[in-house]
């Protein structure tokens, strides 16, 4: 008798609702694996043969992306600082998840937990379920667990894990309240001048001419530029998209992509908070690595995914190549392209005096302080340079209509 797959959902002897897929030859016989485990059954049926290329399709990452659940960041980082107090106080991990269930009533938390429960008693590192929920928890995140658990620190993963986190957590709101008022005010500016653009300025240039007034050198601009947009604005548009999805072929493809980054890390202001970004949470990493006792070369090879920039993965490739033939790590990141020359001139000095750790977590903290006050920074020009716009905006309508109807009018 032939092999088929049976899914079931039943109620444990812990009083949770799970579900699972076993292999039986017949249904009886999958019911008395289940009554044998003194499991409360509900519901037991046959997998049909759609449904196992439905799982296949699961492990692929597009479809953890768009169907997997997604938890927000402060049910992310909630989750890790409470995870973290029970395993510091000797909790066990799975006791631990369960007593998690508690802290949310969310569908969405509540499913993710279940899936990552599942996970673990069927023999996964936490690690590994985790990574089934790539919009939940971050590469940073995971390979912190990752080193953790391969080191018996898993504890003090999660506690660096929250911190950052909480760090992040932090400076996106402060961006996000910065900006949210300017963003709104441009988006209004933006569309009234489209629709002056496309209403006030035929109608104004209609009636200077019944009036027999040369228009203003600005309206006139702009009456041509909305006889332009009417000839050719679908063809504009067609090129504005054909642009922007070229730049997205060009980002996804590694070769094309390595050069694109290279570019952007060159820009005046974005180009230092990337790189100010990326030293940060590298060093972080690595001094979390060290201090677990792991050992260098595999940090590197662990970090080696630690952000999806082609530019990114490149030079540590090169770095994690070198040190495998001998090179110290100063000179890996002297030789650097991408990382700053301080950050390296830091790292040969931890290496000269044996206080590599500490010289990786001072080089955090530089970088996270410069990467917060270069954010402050850009906070602070915001308003000047909004209140300079609002200026040219307001000069340019006056100039554009009001002067024109003021000098007919005296």
């Amino acid at each position: 008798m032939s092999t088929s797959w049976y899914k079931f959902r039943y109620i444990d002897t812990k009083g949770n609702r799970k579900v699972e897929r076993i292999k039986a030859k017949s249904i009886r016989l999958a019911k008395q694996y289940i009554l044998s485990k003194n499991y409360q059954l509900i519901r037991i049926r046959r997998i049909y043969g759609f449904e196992k290329h439905l799982l296949k399709l699961k492990k692929f990452k597009w479809y953890k992306v768009v169907f997997q659940p997604k938890l927000t960041r402060n049910e992310v980082y909630w989750l890790t600082k409470e995870l973290y107090g029970f395993l510091a106080s000797g909790l066990p991990l799975l006791d631990a998840l369960y007593a998690l269930k508690g802290f949310s009533s969310a569908k969405r938390y509540q499913k993710t937990l279940n899936l990552i429960i599942q996970d673990i008693e069927r023999g996964k590192r936490l690690s590994d379920a985790l990574e089934e929920f790539p919009t939940s928890f971050p590469r940073y995140y995971i390979i912190a667990i990752k080193s953790g658990e391969s080191v018996g620190h898993l504890a003090e993963s999660l506690k660096s894990n929250a911190e950052t986190i909480n760090w992040v957590n932090i400076n996106r709101t402060k961006i996000v309240q910065a900006t949210i008022f300017p963003i709104l005010s441009f988006i209004m500016m933006a569309t009234s001048f489209v629709v002056s653009l496309r209403v006030l300025v035929p109608y104004f240039m209609k009636v200077l001419r019944q009036m027999r007034v040369d228009p203003p050198f600005i309206t006139q601009k702009m009456f041509n530029l909305n006889q332009f947009l009417v000839k050719n604005g679908s063809l504009l548009l067609l090129s504005v998209n054909a642009f922007f999805i070229l730049i997205a072929i060009l980002a996804s493809n590694k070769k094309t992509g390595y050069f694109l980054e290279r570019i952007i890390v060159k820009l005046p202001i974005y180009g230092q908070l990337y790189i100010y970004f990326m030293s940060t949470y590298l060093a972080q990493i690595l001094t979390l690595l060290i201090n677990q006792r792991y050992s260098i070369l595999n940090a590197f090879l662990l970090c080696k995914n630690l952000f999806n920039g082609p530019f990114f993965n490149r030079e540590m490739e090169i770095i994690h190549e070198k040190i495998k033939k001998g090179f110290s790590i100063g000179q890996c990141f002297d030789e650097s392209i991408l990382f700053p020359k301080f950050m390296a001139q830091l790292i040969k000095d931890g290496e000269k005096t044996g206080t590599l750790d500490s010289k990786m977590a001072a080089i955090s903290d530089l970088y996270k302080s410069r990467l917060e006050n270069k954010v402050e920074w850009v906070f602070k020009m915001i308003s000047p340079a909004y209140l300079v716009f609002t200026i040219a905006i307001t000069v340019f309508f006056i100039y554009a209509f009001f002067w024109p109807v003021w000098n007919l009018y005296f």
